[in-house]
Order: C-alpha cells, then structure tokens, then sequence
C-alpha cells in the first residue's frame, strides 16, 4: 500500500519541483475573503446566540425552525478555448429574461486552449476574470420579467456577489448569490484533482466547490 501512495505522490512532486507550481491549489477567487465569514455575520448581528442544549430549548428552538426554499440555477458550457468580447451577451446562457435565481452555480470547460503554455505555465487569470466579469454585469443588470412586464413595473435592480471562483487550467466554476443570502454563507471552499500530464496535471481533471448556507 505504501508503495503504491509513493508511485501517486511522485510525479506530483516532481511537477511542483520542476514547474514551480502549486498543483491542485485550494485558493480560489471571491468578493469576500473566506475569514470575512464571522465578521459579516457578528457586524450585521447575525450570529447564532441559541440557548444550551436542554429539554426546555429543544422545544424552544423548534419552535423557532423556519424551512425557506432557494432557487438554484446550474449550467455548465464547453467554450472551446474562445475568449469572449467585451459586449458578449449571456442572457440566454443565465436566462435572465425568467425569475431570478437565488444561487448561480456555472462550470465552463476550455476557457484557455489546452496548448503546453497554458498546461505547464502559469494560469491565465485573465480569461477567468472576464468571464467573471460578464456573468456579474448580466446578474447585476436590471431585469424586467414577463410578470413585470404584465404588471407595467421597470424592472428591479439585482445585487449578486461572487463567493466561490476557482480555474483550474481550462476549467472553471464560479458560484453567485444574492447580496441579502452572503452573510449567511459560511466555510467556502475548494477541492481540485488533476489527472492530466503527468497523472496529475490540471488539463484534465475536476473542480468542486462547497459551503454552507
């Protein structure tokens, strides 16, 4: 068994020696740093204060359960290693012309073509940002929905922020939320596992996200 851990482990160690790179990094992109957490929630007098465990509060805090439900939008899109323009359209793509969601969650596949360059240098952090950069501009814009539109209402400006972004190579997630639901969001984090070049390169592989809402 530990000759089989060393045969996995080699060739990781050798990509980070050799390319001087962190493969499988746990950082990741966010509006919020991930320690701002606690902070949010104590300024905005949000923390959990509940009573200690006894018959008493178990009954106490049932009462109080409130069961509220979320709409969550997940898309996932190959885009073949094009870099999209300034005045890309992502309307369709979030389908903003419906309700808004309460939680975007999209993975894209190939934001960079998987060239040795981008395989074995460092990530380009650009791509990323501009598709980041598109999906806040369309999130965030005023939507008016049929129903609005029935209603004669103008519309209503959104507020979504960004809690998760990680890329990986080609590879990207990136999670949003409404603005009124990010002091409630706790513990963000990422998990990457290449298994491209070298068995653990990032031009294959996959990206996962969690936290706790």
């Amino acid at each position: 068994m530990l000759g089989s851990y060393k045969e996995v482990m080699w060739p990781r160690l050798v990509a980070n020696k050799i390319l001087r790179k962190s493969v499988g990094s746990n950082n990741f992109v966010a509006d919020f740093p991930p320690d701002a957490d606690q902070k949010l929630l104590e300024t905005s007098g949000l923390v959990d204060e509940r009573p200690s465990f006894n018959s008493k509060s178990i009954l106490f805090d049932q009462h109080k359960t409130i069961h509220l439900n979320y709409k969550v939008f997940v898309s996932t899109w190959n885009v073949g290693g094009i870099v999209p323009d300034d005045g890309f359209d992502m309307d369709d793509l979030l389908e903003t012309h419906k309700t808004p969601c309460d939680i975007y969650v999209l993975g894209f596949q190939e934001i960079v073509p998987l060239r040795a360059s981008n395989v074995l240098g460092s990530e380009n952090n650009k791509v990323s940002s501009k598709w980041n950069s598109l999906i806040r501009e369309t999130l965030n814009k005023k939507v008016v929905t049929r129903e609005d539109r029935d209603k004669g209402i103008n519309g209503i400006s959104q507020d979504f922020k960004c809690i998760v972004s990680k890329q990986m190579v080609g590879i990207l997630i990136t999670v949003w939320v409404r603005g009124e639901l990010r002091p409630y969001i706790r513990h963000p984090s990422v998990s990457c596992v290449g298994c491209g070049v070298m068995g653990c390169l990032g031009n294959k592989g996959s990206v996962s996200v969690r936290f706790r809402l």
